[in-house]
């Protein structure tokens, strides 16, 4: 998806080792989802039950 945004990000130079056993397009991506991700990790469950029940009806009918 990236790519499709800024399709320089395709062409990122490896900074890496070969030893890492990851290029830094993968690394950079994984961070950027981690990023990304993260907000939905500081809200304990017990605050968003509801989105978890609006999720539960909505699933089934857009699967």
């Amino acid at each position: 998806m990236i790519r499709a945004i800024w399709p320089s990000y395709g062409n990122l130079r490896n900074t890496l080792p070969a030893s890492a056993g990851v290029d830094t397009m993968n690394f950079v991506s994984f961070f950027i989802f981690w990023v990304c991700s993260l907000p939905a990790l500081w809200f304990p469950v017990h605050k968003i039950r509801h989105l978890f029940t609006v999720k539960a009806i909505y699933s089934p009918i857009a699967a």
